[in-house]
């Protein structure tokens, strides 16, 4: 950007701005690396990654998949492998609405690593929905307030 004689390279865009959002979310879900659901589709061979959430980024009307990355592919343990599999499990029980079930595979996440930002997140939001369940028409996306 600029002119010939004072210029700056600079990305613009959509995707840049989905990109600055992501890493925001990092700190709600405890997490270091979150991608879109465009990203994980091209890299999904390259890496093991969990589906966290549907989310709606604040100034978006679109949801987006987000995923964590995990490690290279082929590169988890047998116990994350297990917690992974406990939390995909909770994921679907929460966007069924099954909010004391969903609760149980957080909680088996966390007795196996208690320090789990995603399953702290999302145990925290199931025992909020047994009290006050969202209201209606509800689609199981989350939608940050923050940028």
């Amino acid at each position: 950007m600029g002119t010939d004689e004072i210029f700056n390279y600079t990305i613009l865009g959509d995707c840049v701005n989905l990109a600055s959002r992501l890493e925001s979310v990092n700190k709600q879900y405890g997490t270091r690396i979150i991608v879109g659901e465009e990203t994980w589709t091209r890299v999904k061979d390259e890496f093991e990654a969990r589906e966290l959430d549907w989310i709606r980024v604040k100034g978006k009307a679109q949801p987006v998949a987000i995923y964590e990355l995990l490690s290279e592919a082929n590169g988890l343990s047998d116990q994350m492998r297990a917690q992974r599999a406990r939390y995909a499990e909770g994921l679907m029980l929460y966007r069924q609405r099954q909010w004391n079930e969903a609760a149980e595979r957080f909680r088996a996440v966390l007795d196996l690593d208690p320090s789990d930002g995603p399953s702290r997140t999302l145990f925290e939001r199931c025992t909020l929905a047994v009290v006050t369940p969202p209201l209606e028409p509800w689609d199981g996306v989350y939608v940050m307030t923050t940028k």
